[in-house]
């Protein structure tokens, strides 16, 4: 009788360990699949005109909203405003 409740216990542990195995794999699976992604698009808006643009564009965006912020600041301050 107790070997049949080891028995038990160890096809239970075993089939534990198959699933968390293939869960492990299908992760590592996904992960490789995620870094061919990224092998592939890498480089491929290289010399791209309209990717160029974007990206200056993007860069104006940031300094204006940065300047806009610090001009914001300034007005409160010449009120007597404080943050």
């Amino acid at each position: 009788m107790h070997l049949q409740a080891d028995n038990s216990s160890l096809e239970q542990r075993v089939a534990t360990l198959e699933h968390q195995v293939s869960v492990l794999m299908r992760q590592f699976s996904n992960a490789a699949e995620f870094e061919a992604w990224i092998d592939r698009e890498a480089g491929s808006v290289a010399n791209d005109p309209c990717f160029d643009d974007l990206v200056r564009l993007g860069r104006e965006y940031r300094r204006g909203m940065t300047h806009e912020n610090e001009v914001g600041t300034e007005d409160a301050a010449d009120k007597g405003e404080s943050h």
